[in-house]
């Protein structure tokens, strides 16, 4: 660039896509598995005083993960280019608290679509496939109250 910058931005969710990943870990180890998911006790817990909600829950996987990423997707508010991702590491037991700070505040429903990354570079959300569309879909509603998860 003619300005010589060698700084970049990444957002949270590409940081913790990237981290992982051959390319920057340097090793290619159980590269090509897809690692397999399983979501137990996820929950969302609103605070309406500082207007947030949290998406807990806890990972399991073949190949650890090391993040959980929530896409909130709410058709008819937010078109695909504006649905933000909500990023939170991994415990070392497979629990996870993301914070969504910026909930939907009218009355709608959508969909929450959780995938986690894993330690060998790989996306996924139910083990079949990579990426954002083998994400694992949790149905909301919206009320006064916040988020409720359908079952």
């Amino acid at each position: 660039m003619k300005n010589k910058e060698e700084r970049g931005y990444v957002t949270e969710a590409s940081a913790a896509i990237l981290w992982k990943h051959p390319l920057f870990t340097g090793t290619a180890e159980r590269r090509y598995r897809i690692p397999k998911i399983e979501w137990h006790d996820i929950a969302v817990k609103n605070d309406r005083q500082k207007r947030i909600a949290h998406l807990t829950g806890r990972v399991t996987s073949d190949v650890p993960a090391h993040s959980v990423i929530v896409y909130d997707t709410a058709p008819d508010i937010q078109t695909q280019y504006f649905q933000k991702p909500y990023v939170a590491r991994v415990e070392k037991d497979g629990t996870f608290d993301i914070t969504i700070s910026e909930p939907v505040s009218v009355q709608t429903q959508g969909v929450l679509k959780v995938v986690a990354c894993c330690e060998n570079g790989t996306m996924t959300g139910g083990g079949k496939k990579r990426g954002l569309k083998s994400a694992h879909e949790i149905k909301y509603r919206t009320s006064r109250t916040g988020y409720q998860l359908i079952k």
